[in-house]
């Protein structure tokens, strides 16, 4: 589990619904829902299991058959299987996952200020997944329960003052339910249904290599406004396959989510936050080589809620009905160095844009891009290195106040120290934060531990 998504600057109060080019989003949600109801739920075929390849070397005693010795270091959890507890509870549909991702970061020069500007920041999540299936139910759904706890301090708020935030972990301190859905899929798995609270960013705006990253916009871009880290909120998705190279999505969720509230529901749809649509459409060109695809994603976003009209010359600021946007996001494999379909070295990139009107967003236009390739380094395999920048041009409506862009480049290099550990040192340089600070250079190191 790596957590790709942010808590952005407040850029936008609430809204009303708003179409586009005559027809809604939520009617295209409601497009996908009906189209799924027509099609029976198939048959899925079993879950592999994969028996661990490595062996215990010395001759058992007396001639008696070798017999499987576990392999502790090159595992998947820091506390082993449990004494085979965690293969009995997969086997009967319950799959569990208890993780840890911490993080020091230092800002070193720059910003607003240096003096004790070392932060922690640590969240630890346990992750379910229920089967209904191997419990000997139905095929093709999946219930899914995340709960998580947020604590320590970030760069950005008390040092930095930068506009993207230079982390993903960096938010108020909180613990909550974070996602509770059910899933289902129909059609041999080219349709599916997702209703419950989530983080829509994990099916939205997401790039396949920008997730790598550690800075916040490589999740989504900063002008995007929707139920993602930390306020994920109550709402329902579809999806449908058409073809194998074109794929369309949609969401329908409630405008005002809020992390304080352990079930999401309490202020769900009340009327005060509006709500949030996405339309998005993902093509992958059929005439790339099988061993370079591309993901290439088109999205429109809507939010019905009133934002705070950006002008410097109002105070308090007047308010707009409504908020919108657009974003394309690009990842291609540009190198491969083996043909086995399952190794996964080699290079790739991603293009991210997105744009959002100056009368509302201070975010206007959004540019990012980056270069990830994992096994670099011969006899690491699993490591992943990346570059990447991140540019922010802001509203020309600020251009009183000198605000005009702020860029943020990293590079960071992820070390599979275990199958259940992973350090990933990082250096992050910000160009003018927030269009008016000092340039500012943070160095980090975040680790994970799978339990």
């Amino acid at each position: 589990m790596r957590r790709q998504t942010a808590i952005r600057p407040a850029t936008c109060g609430t809204a009303r619904f708003f179409s586009v080019l005559g027809v809604s989003l939520g009617q295209l949600c409601a497009c996908l829902l009906l189209l799924g109801c027509t099609y029976v739920p198939a048959e899925e075929e079993p879950a592999e299991e994969h028996a661990d390849p490595r062996r215990h070397h010395h001759p058992p005693p007396n001639g008696e058959a070798q017999v499987e010795a576990p392999d502790y270091w090159n595992g998947e959890h820091l506390s082993g299987d449990w004494n085979g507890a965690r293969q009995w509870a997969r086997e009967r549909g319950l799959d569990f996952e208890i993780v840890y991702t911490g993080e020091v970061m230092n800002l070193t020069r720059g910003g607003r200020n240096t003096r004790g500007a070392t932060e922690y920041t640590g969240t630890p999540d346990v992750i379910a997944e229920l089967h209904p299936e191997r419990m000997g139910g139905w095929s093709g759904g999946t219930f899914y329960f995340w709960f998580t706890n947020v604590h320590g301090a970030g760069l950005t708020e008390k040092h930095l003052g930068d506009f993207q935030t230079v982390s993903n972990l960096e938010v108020e301190p909180f613990t909550t339910l974070y996602e509770y859905w059910y899933k289902h899929e129909l059609w041999d798995g080219r349709f599916w249904i997702k209703a419950g609270k989530f983080d829509a960013n994990t099916d939205f705006a997401a790039s396949d290599y920008g997730g790598e990253f550690i800075h916040s916009s490589f999740g989504y871009p900063p002008s995007i406004v929707f139920g993602t880290y930390p306020d994920t909120g109550v709402g329902v998705q579809a999806g449908y396959r058409i073809n194998d190279w074109a794929y369309v999505q949609a969401m329908f969720q409630d405008g005002a989510p809020n992390a304080d509230s352990v079930s999401g529901l309490e202020p769900m749809f009340d009327g005060k936050g509006g709500h949030v649509s996405i339309f998005e459409f993902h093509f992958t060109p059929p005439q790339l080589p099988e061993k370079l695809p591309g993901t290439y994603r088109f999205g429109v976003w809507h939010h019905t809620g009133d934002f705070e009209e950006i002008n410097v010359d109002r105070d308090p600021p007047e308010e707009v009905s409504s908020g919108y946007g657009l974003y394309a996001i690009f990842d291609q494999r540009l190198f491969k160095e083996r043909e086995d379909p399952e190794d996964e070295q080699g290079l790739g990139m991603f293009f991210q844009y997105a744009w959002a009107p100056q009368d509302r967003s201070e975010a206007q236009h959004y540019l990012g891009a980056g270069l990830v390739y994992r096994g670099a380094i011969p006899g690491r395999d699993e490591d992943v290195a990346g570059a990447g920048i991140a540019h922010v041009r802001f509203s020309n409506r600020l251009n009183e106040t000198r605000a005009v862009y702020e860029t943020a480049v990293e590079f960071f290099y992820r070390v599979q120290v275990t199958p259940f550990l992973w350090l990933q040192p990082q250096l992050s340089y910000v160009d003018n934060p927030s269009g008016t600070g000092r340039d500012g250079l943070a160095a980090g190191l975040r680790f994970e531990v799978n339990f």
